[in-house]
Parts: C-alpha cells; sequence; structure tokens
C-alpha cells in the first residue's frame, strides 16, 4: 500500500499477468491507484497505433474470476485492503467507475442475478455488485473493502437517482460461450 507510482504498479501487473501467465493483457478491465486515477486494463477496441480507440470497451472478456469472465467486469483496487481500510480517494473513483458502468448497461445495484458460467454450472443468486470473494475462493477485495460493499450499492442507487431508478434497469444475464472459445 505504500507505493509511490500507480502507473509502474500497473505497468508491473501487466507483465505478471500478459507475460509471466501468458494472459496476453492484464485481467481487470480497470485498475484503480491511491493516486485516485482508473487505470484501463484489458485494451480497448480500435486501432492499435494512429487513430483513437475506445477505452473500456463494452464485451472485453477479463481473466479477473475463473469461471465468471463471460458477462461480468473487474476492477483492482491496487493495494492490499485486509487491514488497512481504503483510502478515500480511491474509494471515490471506485464510485465513480461503478456508477459509470451501471449507467452504461442498466444494472440495478441492488440486483441479483443467477449467473450461467464458462463451464455451463449455475452460480445462483450473484449480487449484481459484489466482490471477488463472492465468485471464488480468495481474500480479495480485502475484508476493509468487502465491508464496504453494502454503502457502495446504496450509494450506487443514490447517485443513479434513487430505488426507483436503479429498479427499472435490466439485470445483466450472460450466456456461457461455446466450449471450443473457452
Amino acid at each position: 500500500n505504500d507505493y509511490d507510482d500507480a502507473a509502474a504498479e500497473v505497468r508491473a501487473i501487466y507483465l505478471y499477468h500478459a507475460r509471466e501467465l501468458d494472459w496476453g493483457d492484464i485481467g481487470y478491465q480497470a485498475l484503480i491507484g491511491r493516486d485516485g486515477v482508473v487505470y484501463e486494463g484489458r485494451r480497448g477496441r480500435g486501432p492499435a497505433l494512429g487513430t483513437p480507440r475506445e477505452a473500456l470497451s463494452p464485451g472485453v472478456v477479463g481473466g479477473h474470476a475463473f469461471f465468471h469472465n463471460f458477462g461480468t467486469e473487474g476492477y483492482s483496487l491496487i493495494g492490499t485492503f485486509t487491514d488497512t481500510p481504503l483510502p478515500a480517494l480511491m474509494r471515490a473513483r471506485l464510485r465513480d467507475l461503478l456508477v459509470y458502468e451501471a449507467r452504461r448497461w442498466n444494472v440495478d445495484p441492488h440486483g441479483i442475478t443467477d449467473f450461467l458460467r464458462s463451464d455451463a454450472i449455475w452460480h445462483r443468486q450473484v449480487a449484481n455488485v459484489c466482490g471477488h470473494r463472492d465468485l471464488v475462493t480468495t481474500e480479495c477485495p480485502g475484508d476493509r473493502v468487502y465491508r464496504l460493499l453494502p454503502e457502495l450499492r446504496a450509494a450506487l442507487t443514490e447517485r443513479l437517482g434513487g430505488l426507483a431508478a436503479a429498479t427499472t434497469g435490466r439485470t445483466v444475464f450472460s450466456l456461457a460461450p461455446a466450449t471450443a472459445d473457452t
């Protein structure tokens, strides 16, 4: 948690995910540093050089939660938050990112969805805004961040226009890809 250069941390994560694990890119769609910057993870669509491309492109499949990557988005808070509280600036940027994505996809922050994993097994009653540990066995996102999830859902609902606006949206349902594409 005491890093000085969040961009350098993102580059190190890229080397680990893309090169050492051979994932081709960072597993998360976005990463948030303690500097309050939201860094793009998985590369968006568009030309590699010369012309603009999309950042945080829709439909980019991450590598953040085994068997749950299709139809979900993964965001990393750079640091360890088991005992350390999430800095206020990171919390604010996380809320901003989640509001942006909830509006974009019309997601109810308090919604619960049945999710068909990429191995064709149903994961029942997954919160639309959940922690990594709700999907796979891990300590991520750390106890201090995990305990913030109810507060984050409430803040998202408020920023999205209240309960009435949030409950009129659709919930996300994802069909698993064909086995050959997995």
